[in-house]
């Protein structure tokens, strides 16, 4: 141990770009992830902002009960870009059952669409909240 501690102490100058990479690591890691928001929030999206959402669960999920005006969609990325229809610069938020497919397919479209959430808690929130559920 008394070694380590005279290696850290006389090597500084290596630790701090260690340090400093390992922080924009995490940085740009976090930076690639889709926010997450609470449904109230997806309802302003929504309402005020114009925002469409993609709803990444199974057609028979989707049949069962979705949020108005939410478009079924495939897990891949070319059906998200296509069901959107060109329309690339509105909010897109999707939602799964739970909010984790939602989450992954979300983060891989972030660098094609301007603004990109997912619902935390997925359909299960939108509807614990008591918004409205069409079939």
């Amino acid at each position: 141990m008394e070694y380590f501690i005279q290696f850290v102490i006389e090597n500084w100058y290596i630790e701090i770009p260690l340090i400093i990479s390992i922080a924009a690591l995490i940085l740009f890691e976090k930076s690639k992830r889709a926010s997450k928001i609470e449904p109230q929030a997806a309802t302003i999206m929504i309402n005020k902002h114009n925002a469409r959402v993609l709803d990444v669960r199974s057609a028979i999920e989707f049949s069962k009960g979705t949020i108005p005006n939410a478009v079924n969609v495939n897990k891949d990325n070319a059906s998200c870009i296509s069901a959107l229809k060109g329309d690339l610069d509105n909010p897109v938020i999707f939602v799964c059952n739970q909010g984790t497919d939602s989450s992954k397919i979300a983060s891989g479209l972030k660098k094609d669409l301007k603004e990109v959430y997912v619902i935390n808690g997925g359909i299960n929130a939108w509807k614990s909240e008591g918004f409205p559920i069409v079939s």
